[in-house]
């Protein structure tokens, strides 16, 4: 487990409590150090893996200006709680007969500096993760992006971008492989599927502050079976329900070995294709239930179940049902290959209930960043075990401000998944557009 660091000024040579030592907090607006206008005590720094990081803070004695760059340091110089850009500013008087201004200020993790300067155009035909990744940085973002850990084991990659913002590019590749992304405050970024640092002490009762612990399950989500859909063509000719083959405008994007496809009201499957990209026909053509017009869309489908899970489900419903749940899901951007991977993953994340914890640290931890993998040992008051995934770290700082002693709450939320912007919508559209269970 590693702790703050006893510096000069800040601890006593050996004399800290049980290795922890309060910080100096730092904040620097455009590269000056501008804590003592800071209200550290009021200060609040906000990580998810739904959204950016932000920084809310307040400052007296100047004007900031939007746009800035914003770091929050602790420790030492270059070892960071947050890094990102002023984005809102708000002015209030100080007091009621006061001529004196406050700035209420929110700063955003650098996605947004990330995603402002272009979108991606491209396409990748089977290129390393790493490649692609450093490909996108070094085309379409302004600001000193770089790759960090991308291990050569995430594999190659066949994928196109169509005017699409940077943050979701490195979220679809992370997707594709089953790996986590993320930004860090020195502007790397990170493709991990096993976070590449140490594991972090087990979470046990004397780690946490009890009155603060929380757990949640949530079967509102639940799902066996998935059907996502792809990219998408359209037929060149009408073709009747009886139909065994259908004409279609390009053959590149389904399955030679077959595999299933969507138009209209119709389900449908097929064995393959007549080409192998272009104009051409889906051959061996069942489950047309209606007949289908010339022009009319056309995507694949991949279809994804869990026996065990539906097993699961009727057990826990009882009452004869089967436990099948079903859930349709949709994007025009993916592959067969992605939609592949995206329908497991999402039977492997909704398959059962969600657990949820979350909790505040008796002494906060450096390093707790989301997609990290906490291991919980807690035993009251009830028994919560086994590894959770972080998904969002808060710190909120108290005690004197300025450049002194400045004491934090830590409260980090868990779940054996995690969390992203498509992850929750797909949670959402699952939920909204679930057939039922039968």
């Amino acid at each position: 487990m590693a702790y703050l660091h006893a510096r000069s000024g800040i601890a006593r040579s050996g004399v800290t409590y049980c290795g922890w030592t309060p910080p100096v907090m730092r904040v620097y607006i455009a590269g000056t150090n501008r804590s003592t206008n800071v209200a550290l005590n009021e200060a609040r720094v906000s990580v998810s893996s739904d959204r950016p990081a932000t920084f809310a803070f307040t400052v007296d004695g100047i004007t900031p200006a939007v746009g800035s760059d914003v770091t929050l340091t602790y420790a030492t110089p270059n070892d960071y709680w947050f890094a990102g850009t002023l984005l809102q500013i708000q002015a209030a008087p100080e007091g009621v007969k006061s001529a004196s201004l406050r700035w209420h200020c929110t700063a955003v993790g650098y996605e947004w500096l990330m995603d402002r300067y272009d979108l991606v155009r491209a396409q990748y035909l089977s290129r390393g993760v790493g490649t692609i990744v450093a490909d996108i940085l070094a085309t379409y973002t302004n600001g000193s992006f770089r790759v960090g850990y991308c291990p050569s084991s995430l594999g190659n990659l066949t994928m196109d971008f169509t005017f699409e913002p940077v943050s979701r590019c490195l979220e679809r590749i992370a997707k594709a492989v089953g790996a986590i992304w993320e930004v860090t405050p020195d502007r790397c970024v990170n493709l991990f599927v096993t976070y590449p640092d140490a594991a972090s002490a087990t979470v046990g009762n004397s780690t946490v502050q009890a009155k603060t612990f929380r757990y949640m399950q949530d079967l509102t989500q639940v799902r066996t079976r998935v059907l996502y859909a792809g990219q998408g063509t359209t037929t060149t000719a009408a073709c009747s329900a009886s139909a065994t083959t259908i004409d279609v405008a390009d053959t590149g994007i389904f399955s030679s070995s077959g595999g299933s496809a969507l138009s209209g009201r119709s389900l449908l499957t097929y064995t393959g294709t007549s080409t192998a990209s272009g104009p051409g026909q889906l051959t061996g053509v069942t489950g047309i239930d209606f007949d289908i017009a010339e022009n009319d869309p056309i995507d694949i489908v991949v279809e994804a179940t869990d026996s065990a899970a539906d097993t699961a489900l009727a057990t826990l419903l009882g009452g004869g049902l089967s436990g099948q749940a079903t859930a349709f899901l949709q994007d025009g951007r993916l592959s067969q290959g992605e939609a592949e991977t995206r329908a497991d993953q999402d039977l492997a994340t909704f398959g059962g209930s969600l657990e949820e914890v979350s909790f505040t640290y008796v002494r906060p931890l450096r390093h707790l960043r989301t997609g990290r993998t906490l291991t919980l040992n807690i035993t009251s008051p009830l028994t919560v075990s086994g590894d959770f995934t972080i998904q969002g770290v808060e710190i909120v700082s108290y005690g004197r401000a300025g450049e002194a002693f400045t004491n934090v709450f830590q409260t980090v939320s868990l779940s054996p998944y995690l969390r992203s912007l498509t992850t929750l919508l797909s949670k959402s559209a699952g939920t909204a557009n679930t057939l039922g269970v039968v």
